[in-house]
């Protein structure tokens, strides 16, 4: 008689349903990634981090949000102040904004064009004026030597400040452009006092919390604040 072998069976454990807690504990490792996405998915989780704390954020705490280990930060990023200054760059960044703004609807009426970009500058305004009053707020000026600073004077982020506003201040006027001849002034100048509404209705400290919504700013260029005469 000719015997199959077969494998011995290998007794069945009954399953517990209990978790292997030390493997969930282990960290998950971040994916690699080219060294410039890595620093922009750091700014993009720094960034809500500023707004609250200011300089006084930690790098554990921006690790944290970015989901990495905190030597990651230093891969990419020399300091500390580095990443913040990258920080606050991302924020004042135009390009997206400007995008944005050139992308208002063509043939929609002159009102709905002025809308559209005071919403978009508000928005961005309220993002920028946020990022600076904690910056300002939140923690002492690091002085050079500290641990994790630069040993250079701290750079202004205002350097490109003034081309900056006249990419804004193009893109607003080219959108205002097609009814110069409904408009008492210039494109330009238009475009101009939409970014100072803007601006100064945004600002807390100038508003004192009481913000203008881009309903009223497109409503008093329009229209100013007197009733129409009947």
């Amino acid at each position: 008689m000719t015997t199959s072998l077969q494998p011995p069976v290998q007794p069945t454990v009954p399953s517990t349903g209990a978790v292997d807690e030390e493997a969930d504990a282990r960290p998950v490792r971040a994916p690699a990634l080219p060294a410039d996405e890595r620093r922009a998915a750091i700014v993009a989780a720094a960034t809500p981090l500023l707004r609250e704390f200011g300089r006084g954020v930690t790098t554990r705490q921006i690790a944290d949000a970015a989901g990495i280990a905190e030597g990651t930060i230093f891969r990419v990023f020399d300091t500390k102040e580095q990443l913040l200054d990258a920080v606050v760059e991302h924020v004042l960044d135009v390009s997206e904004t400007v995008s944005a703004i050139r992308s208002a609807p063509s043939e929609a009426p002159l009102a709905e064009r002025m809308h559209y970009c005071a919403t978009v500058l508000t928005e961005w305004l309220s993002s920028v004026f946020d990022v600076m009053i904690a910056w300002h707020k939140h923690g002492p000026v690091p002085e050079p030597g500290d641990a994790g600073t630069e040993t250079e004077p701290h750079r202004s982020p205002y350097q490109e400040r003034d081309r900056r506003q006249a990419e804004v201040l193009n893109a607003l006027t080219d959108v205002l452009a097609p009814d110069r001849d409904r408009l008492r002034c210039s494109p330009a100048r238009a475009a101009h006092l939409l970014r100072l509404m803007a601006f100064a209705g945004t600002h807390r400290m100038i508003t004192y919390g009481d913000r203008l919504t881009p309903e009223e700013i497109t409503d008093v260029l329009l229209h100013g604040i007197t009733r129409p005469e009947s």
